[in-house]
């Protein structure tokens, strides 16, 4: 591949825990615009490897070069149940990444993006309210929504049927905005 393509780079990145090795010289290469999933089975280390790539946690050995800021959505929901999805959004999100606009505007945009991946989605509505698929929405367009170079989405896809999970396939392709996308899935 052409050098000038590749935006993130890992080359020998190495982790154990105790005495156990989760990742063994793992080299990759994510081109810019690029969506990759990094598969796999439970224990495998996909997160320890996503986490390193954000910067949540160092490698024992190896480098990572270019990832940029990383908007994260981990695979648990971290929300606020006693306040409304568009007000959880709210807390990670700042004029910066609504080009400047003010909060009414920004409100207004965040529950666009939600209608988006949430049927009958009800603006008021305390996320404490919402099923465990309902919520892996509201943080993946939390995630979407911070501007970044790069989207690490950590199971983003749990708690969803068929039919959501490709409604949120979709809503990720269209708010990606050319950005590095890496999808962590057991699917």
């Amino acid at each position: 591949k052409d050098e000038e393509t590749v935006m993130i780079k890992l080359e020998n990145i190495c982790k154990s825990y105790d005495e156990k090795t989760v990742l063994d010289n793992i080299m990759a290469e994510f081109p810019d615009d690029s969506i990759t999933c990094i598969m796999g089975e439970s224990g495998a280390g996909k997160t320890t490897l996503v986490r390193i790539i954000a910067g949540l946690e160092n490698a024992d050995r190896g480098t990572v070069s270019g990832a940029g800021v990383v908007s994260f959505d981990f695979q648990e929901d971290r929300l606020i149940n006693d306040i409304s999805a568009a007000d959880n959004i709210m807390l990670v999100l700042d004029k910066n990444d609504f080009g400047g606009h003010d909060k009414k505007t920004m409100r207004k945009i965040i529950n666009e993006n939600l209608a988006e991946v949430l049927k009958d989605y009800h603006s008021d509505k305390s996320t404490g309210t919402y099923s465990g698929g309902m919520k892996r929405r509201v943080c993946l367009v939390r995630a979407m929504m911070k501007k970044s170079d790069t989207v690490i989405l950590d199971e983003p896809f749990s708690g969803m049927d068929e039919e959501t999970k490709i409604l949120a396939a979709e809503y990720i392709k269209k708010h990606r905005d050319g950005r590095i996308c890496i999808v962590v899935t057991h699917e």
